[in-house]
């Protein structure tokens, strides 16, 4: 497949010299603030300029690559069950790791629009402005949207609204750009951004936000909103470009982990892939892109989450039943539907943003209490630790109070489930019981916990701080004791026999 190279052009800096006669201090530093002021109102509009003008010509045609298939586990329909009269665990065998495999080289290749990533620090958290506030009042529009629960107006501009042409081409495009720079859009950029620190929303939950916001602004006009999302992302200081084939635009964005089943074009850093912020997939062969990237736009789209977005609660509770050590215990389950709404508009990428996501402060404050309590206050079996004891006490819950199903019985499709979206739905597969097996352990325990994926498997294992006899792996010159929430009534240290010899890749956390 050909591919084509990608010339951007960076900015330099410019300069104005502005005289004046002063008579006070005050007067002279007056004069110096509105100079320095014009200063960087010129060069913004000369980059703004700039960056106009390239969008009538730096185009290019270009073919896509189809999007990557997304990870399949084919799994049973009915989960393993542990039987000691059948088999007898083995003591302290080695699981084999998959090594780190070394990229295929790049050498004569030629590439698709390359963004830069240069990594930029995170934003320190500021008070309102209130200037800043002061003036968004005065805009003379206004949106009303509710996003994951939470109601909010933003005001805007009324120059902000536009139509696209029916007939797509660069110089439409640039035209309603220009129309946008135009705008005092910092305001309604401000908003969104405030929103979005208020909430704890990552790249993806801003990139939404402002995708709710174009719905309401354009509700009829699909390219308008995609021209809205590129334009306002970019101010933001997100890196983005378009794409365009006929009369369709296309939102492109590089990100920092593989988004599966979207389209793509391939950088030597990244790939650039087509978004649509409505929910759909984009599969895109051949369209034209636009090759320049924004001088101010530096940020990549990363689909971490950090933090658990703050949504209005809006609970979904029910009882966990389980048994274990011929004790019976009930563990209240609480989840936030708003919530489980949001993580269900995330592209599928790979199982370590599952993993590493946290749990929910309503799950936190139901289910982790409980079971918190639960592995402090339990008598011990003889001979067994505190340690043990709570981990295995873990994965009993994990494997018997959620009812098993493969998801493509489940979903129609393979799928990762995010903890809370395993409190929530009826059924869970090993992959979704991994993540929140590492959750709870890592949570409760207070132990560092690895992913396990094996050939149509996954599972976990968690690093012990006493010697934990049992099947285990070695990581980063450590040893992990295999847990498998999903292999019913073994205890840590039991391997499910199906992958029994296999090696497994390991997902660190």
């Amino acid at each position: 497949m050909k591919k084509s190279v990608i010339i951007f052009c960076f900015l330099t800096g410019l300069t104005l010299s502005v005289s004046a006669q002063v008579q006070t201090w005050e007067e002279k530093m007056e004069s110096m603030r509105q100079r320095v002021q014009m200063k960087m109102e010129n060069q913004q509009r000369r980059v703004d300029l700039q960056f106009a003008n390239q969008m009538r010509r730096m185009w290019l045609q270009m073919q896509f690559f189809e999007g990557e298939a997304a990870p399949e586990i084919p799994e049973p329909s009915i989960p393993k069950v542990y039987d000691p009269a059948i088999r007898i665990p083995q003591n302290q065998q080695e699981m084999r790791v998959i090594p780190d495999l070394n990229l295929p080289s790049d050498e004569g290749l030629v590439y698709a629009p390359d963004l830069r990533l240069n990594p930029e620090p995170e934003p320190e958290v500021s008070a309102p402005d209130p200037a800043m506030e002061a003036d968004v009042n005065r805009m003379n529009r206004e949106v009303q949207l509710a996003y994951f629960g939470k109601q909010m107006a933003l005001r805007y501009d009324s120059g902000m609204e536009f139509e696209m042409a029916s007939v797509l081409n660069v110089n439409s495009i640039a035209d309603q750009w220009e129309q946008l720079e135009k705008t005092p859009y910092e305001y309604l950029v401000y908003q969104l951004t405030r929103q979005a620190r208020d909430l704890k929303l990552n790249d993806w939950g801003f990139a939404i936000l402002v995708n709710e916001t174009a719905k309401q602004i354009y509700p009829h006009d699909k390219n308008a909103r995609t021209l809205f999302n590129w334009f306002v992302l970019t101010k933001a200081g997100y890196i983005a470009t378009v794409s365009y084939e006929g009369n369709q635009l296309y939102l492109m964005v590089p990100s920092k982990h593989v988004l599966y089943g979207k389209s793509y074009l391939q950088g030597k850093e990244h790939k650039l892939y087509a978004i649509d912020l409505d929910g759909g997939n984009p599969e895109l062969l051949r369209a034209k892109v636009f090759q320049a990237q924004h001088p101010e736009a530096k940020k990549v789209m990363d689909f971490q989450i950090k933090n658990t977005p703050v949504f209005p609660d809006q609970s979904k509770r029910k009882m966990m039943n389980f048994s274990y050590a011929g004790k019976t215990w009930a563990v209240p389950v609480e989840v936030n539907t708003n919530l489980v709404d949001f993580y269900e508009t995330y592209p599928f990428v790979d199982l370590e943003i599952y993993m590493s996501a946290p749990l929910s402060a309503s799950a936190n404050e139901s289910m982790v209490s409980a079971l918190r309590k639960i592995v402090t206050e339990m008598p011990l079996r003889q001979g067994q630790s505190r340690e043990a004891e709570g981990v295995n006490l873990i994965l009993r819950f994990v494997q018997t109070a959620f009812p098993y199903k493969p998801d493509n019985e489940q979903f129609g499709q393979e799928r990762y489930l995010f903890g809370d979206e395993t409190l929530y739905y009826p059924y869970s597969d090993c992959e979704d019981r991994s993540v929140l097996f590492a959750h709870l352990v890592k949570e409760i325990m207070g132990l560092e916990v690895v992913g396990l994926l094996f050939p149509g498997h996954a599972a976990t294992a968690v690093q012990f701080t006493t010697d934990v006899p049992g099947d285990y792996v070695r990581y980063q010159n450590k040893k992990y004791v295999i847990c498998d929430p999903t292999y019913i009534n073994a205890d840590l240290g039991m391997v499910l026999p199906d992958v029994e010899g296999q090696s497994a890749k390991i997902v660190a956390l």
